[in-house]
This record gives C-alpha cells, structure tokens and sequence, in this order.
C-alpha cells in the first residue's frame, strides 16, 4: 500500500472523528430525497432508508468514482485509484 492511500484513509478517519466529537452525524451510502424547509431554512431531511433527522444545517457531500476502467487496456499509465498520470505540465505518457 502506497503513502497516498495510507494517508487519504488517515485523513478520512481523523474527520469523521473530529465531526462525532462535535456531534455532527455521518451518514454514508445513502441519498437525501428530501429538505423540509420552513421559513427559508432546512429543518428536517429525509432519507433513502425512511430516515428522517431534524437538522438545521445540511452538508452534503458527494464522493467521486473515477470513469477510466475503459484505459485499463491501454498504454496510458495510472494509479492504484484508477487516476491518468500526468507530468507538471499535465501530459500523460502518450503526449
């Protein structure tokens, strides 16, 4: 396992602790259907799996899967995540 991975899962842990420790709730894998709004703020969402939290701030965040599985049989160089390689001046191995 390379630095990056070792580090980005370190990052990822270390958030998710400070924010239960501040009380905030992570909620993973699921999708917010829908805000109730009263009086131009969010007081309630609901969720995919019937759940519903009274809130008064929503931070969505949306994870990012990279499409490249197509290059997988090409020349082109990438990473363990699936990411092209590029130089300082963003070419890849093909410029």
């Amino acid at each position: 396992m390379n630095f990056t991975k070792i580090a980005w899962r370190r990052y990822c842990t270390f958030i998710s602790k400070w924010f239960r420790k501040k009380g905030i709730k992570i909620k993973t894998n699921t999708k917010v259907t829908k805000l109730v709004v009263e009086n131009n703020k969010v007081t309630k969402i609901k969720l995919s799996s019937e759940e519903e939290n009274v809130t008064y701030l929503a931070l969505v965040a949306i994870g990012v899967t990279l499409a490249t599985n197509f290059l997988k049989t090409t020349d082109l160089k990438m990473n363990e995540f699936g990411a092209i390689l590029v130089n300082n001046q963003f070419e890849t191995n093909k410029y």
